[in-house]
């Protein structure tokens, strides 16, 4: 019985101390009393919603591996483009020619008599080449050493019997030039030099040719003009083409057509000599040519 005693006041102490009982001493709190109210907190703005993300792109799907496919080529990167160059200055106007070199035609008239037995008239055309180097310039003037050498070959007949003439004429002098403009000038040139002179003829009774062969004094005087017609100067090579038109007198010694049967020839020993005379080829000619300086 006692022992139910302690227990019920046991758990009634122990109610009593979880329901706020007082305290021994018999204090009870005021009834009105009310325990204090912390105030509410102030309420923070709400944050700003983030803008969405853009969803990342979806990642190309692979083309799927195949051994019989051969892989893909590759795109060639194009090469960086060059940067643009300055532009070439222009040439300066040209200068007086320096070397030149020409080829053309020259065309003699022989009055002679001498000339006869091998031409049906008094022409007489020959092919030549040249070339010159200009040494001296002082304002239009300059100055230049020329070397021509001439060829040529015509045939006739005489006494029934078919001749022929060639000549081979090499000379060299001065030319003064004035130069009227950069692609115009005009020219005296006095020449000196020798020609070789070859005539023959067939002798039909003996089959044998007979020649008379000298080597002549010959001199030239002419005068002409040039024009650049064609301009094909850069910067390494300062070419341009001219048309050269000049007209003058020849002078030849003369020569006597005396006509051997030269050795080895197949004549008879006592084939006779054959005399046709003197010829002279002296006479005025002009010249038509074109030529390239540089």
């Amino acid at each position: 019985m006692i022992r139910r005693i302690v227990l019920a006041g046991a758990l009634w102490s122990s109610v009593a101390a979880a329901q706020g009982a007082p305290p021994a001493g018999g204090e009870q709190p005021p009834v009105d009393q009310k325990p204090a109210v912390a105030p509410p907190p102030s309420a923070a703005p709400a944050p700003t919603p983030a803008p969405a993300a853009a969803p990342a792109p979806a990642p190309a799907a692979a083309a799927p591996y195949s051994p019989w496919l051969s892989p893909p080529r590759a795109e060639p990167t194009p090469p960086p483009a060059a940067p643009d160059a300055p532009p070439e200055a222009p040439l300066p106007p040209p200068a007086p020619p320096g070397w030149q070199v020409w080829f053309g035609l020259r065309t003699s008239f022989f009055g002679d008599r001498g000339f006869d037995p091998f031409s049906s008239n008094d022409v007489y055309p020959t092919g030549g080449i040249g070339a010159s180097r200009s040494l001296y310039l002082s304002g239009p003037l300059s100055f230049a050493a020329a070397l021509t050498y001439d060829f040529g070959n015509k045939e006739g007949e005489a006494r029934g019997e078919p001749t022929s003439l060639e000549t081979h004429r090499l000379t060299i002098g001065p030319e003064a030039r004035y130069h009227l403009l950069p692609q115009l000038y005009a020219y005296v040139r006095p020449a000196a030099g020798v020609q070789r002179t070859i005539a023959s003829i067939d002798d039909g009774s003996t089959g044998a040719t007979l020649a008379a062969k000298d080597w002549l004094f010959a001199a030239d005087g002419s005068a002409g003009a040039a024009w650049a017609f064609l301009d094909v100067r850069s910067k390494r090579v300062p070419l341009m083409f001219w048309l050269i038109a000049e007209g003058g007198y020849g002078f030849t010694q003369s020569s006597e057509l005396k006509l051997e049967a030269g050795e080895g020839s197949g004549a008879p020993e006592r084939t006779a000599a054959l005399d046709l005379g003197e010829l002279s080829t002296t006479g005025p000619f002009f010249r038509v040519a074109v030529a390239g300086t540089f």
